[in-house]
């Protein structure tokens, strides 16, 4: 019986070929930072409050006056289509359904034009920087005409990471996986690989302040995990930061992001909204989160396991699991709203 995120992940792993499981799964080098991210839930520990009355609990919360179901939302993620050929169609119609956000990936087999037609209203679009400005632009300009509501820059992915498990078995992803939004653009030849695929050039503070000035989308950082990269981004007016490593893809040996989550709070203060990824898969890994300083997290691989072994049906699973068990801890917990989650619930 599929009773939590885990029994969906091993439903996945029975699901998925070798190639698709690995390439999904896997992480940098030891995969030791993919591995912190779950393991570092295991060492916050709750201080429960009693006598609280919890019977009309709030897990509803608001991003730049948006309002959503509960604070998960569905992080970019790519290519969805390795797991389901549903793929981003399905994440978009279960972040629909469920009332929450879907943050959509440049990466995305599907264009930004035709995951929108799923509704735009519930979508935020995820930038890696390929070719050059004048692409990046014509891409942001495409999300906005679009109806897209937010947009999510990562800045940790313009060099790829050492991904051994995908070394080992010399993988390269299928030819019928496209990229989508790329498709039908007129690209110059000068930011083309010999392979054919587009370049990507690296961020710096002044291209997230030309970002800003070129779109009237919130903006976020993605990637952040440095306090100092924190108030950098909050001193340049960034809507919001979301703490991640990338699910240790990237790079090995990177702090876990609920441990990085605890400085960048700190020195945030409220200033900006502060977004979390990496490593839930229980509705009270979502709390500890909230408690210590984050206004909502995103998933990752956890609804690539649903999107995996049901599909749409899987993600919308995923979802329900987990706000069911964030529904259980707050009636446990004593709090009455998701809203006032902070350190007094945590040991």
């Amino acid at each position: 019986m599929l009773v939590n995120v885990d029994a969906y992940k091993e439903l996945a792993k029975q699901t998925l070929p070798q190639d698709a499981w690995d390439y999904i799964d896997g992480a940098a080098e030891d995969e030791k930072t993919r591995n912190l991210n779950y393991s570092v839930f295991d060492s916050v520990y709750f201080q429960p409050r009693m006598l609280i009355d919890t019977a009309k609990k709030n897990k509803k919360i608001s991003l730049f006056g948006q309002e959503i179901q509960s604070p998960i939302l569905l992080g970019p993620t790519s290519p969805l289509k390795l797991a389901h050929a549903d793929a981003e169609f399905a994440q978009a119609n279960a972040a629909k359904t469920r009332e929450t956000i879907a943050v959509i990936s440049m990466d995305s087999h599907y264009s930004i034009e035709e995951v929108a037609r799923q509704g735009a209203d519930h979508l935020w679009f995820q930038l890696y920087p390929y070719g050059d400005k004048n692409l990046a632009r014509a891409i942001i300009k495409r999300a906005e005409d679009a109806g897209y509501r937010g947009l999510v820059i990562t800045t940790d992915a313009f060099s790829p990471g050492k991904r051994e498990r995908m070394i080992r078995r010399k993988y390269k992803l299928p030819a019928e996986i496209k990229m989508g939004n790329l498709e039908n653009m007129v690209i110059d030849d000068k930011l083309k690989r010999a392979d054919g695929s587009i370049v990507r050039f690296p961020l710096f503070w002044e291209d997230i302040d030309w970002i800003q000035q070129s779109t009237r989308l919130p903006v976020l950082v993605k990637g952040l995990i440095h306090p100092d990269d924190a108030q950098r981004a909050v001193d340049q007016g960034v809507d919001g930061i979301i703490v991640s490593n990338h699910g240790g893809r990237q790079v090995d040996g990177v702090l876990p992001s609920l441990m990085a989550l605890k400085n960048i709070s700190t020195v945030v203060k409220g200033r900006t909204k502060i977004l979390l990824d990496g490593g839930i898969r229980r509705g009270t890994d979502v709390i500890k989160a909230l408690c210590l300083g984050a206004d909502a997290v995103l998933l990752g691989r956890s609804y690539i396991w649903g999107l995996a072994a049901e599909g749409q049906k899987g993600i919308e699973s995923i979802l329900d699991i987990l706000n069911n068990e964030i529904e259980i801890a707050m009636t446990q917990l004593g709090i009455e709203d998701i809203r006032n989650c902070n350190c007094s619930f945590i040991a």
